[in-house]
């Protein structure tokens, strides 16, 4: 017999991840599918059609996930206000620098975004004040 597999390793686990503590009954109501096929999915004995995907889309699961398990579960969408604070800061923070193009300012914005996302805007913001004074990281 094989090693086990981790759920996230298939196209199958990664359903029943999605599918959380929901029954198989329940989850295929919500895709519009009937029972039986969201269980040959999760057996992995069959690949889930445009109308399931487009459903788990619309349920905000990124389905390039699904069929490969790169990326995020989720579909990553923009935080606004995180964007506004972070981009006023970097226009503050530039303003007075006569070198900086905007995309160079865009960089930093992308990149001090990052930050936020997986540390905290704080974090974002220490990161923006130390690279202003080195934006030629950003040529």
């Amino acid at each position: 017999m094989g090693a086990p597999v981790n759920d996230d390793q298939t196209i199958g686990g990664r359903l029943k991840i999605v599918r959380g503590g929901k029954t198989q009954k329940e989850f295929a109501l919500e895709l519009d599918i009937s029972a039986p096929s969201l269980q040959k999915y999760e057996l992995d004995e069959s690949v889930p059609g445009g109308l399931a995907l487009a459903k788990l889309a619309e349920k905000g699961i990124n389905v390039n996930w699904i069929l490969t398990g790169k990326g995020s579960m989720h579909i990553l969408l923009p935080d606004d206000r995180l964007l506004q604070e972070l981009a006023f800061k970097v226009f503050v923070a530039t303003r007075e620098k006569d070198d900086v193009s905007e995309v160079k300012r865009a960089k930093l914005l992308t990149r001090a975004y990052r930050i936020a996302m997986d540390d905290g805007l704080k974090a974002a913001e220490e990161y923006v004040d130390k690279m202003v004074d080195v934006l030629e990281y950003y040529s």
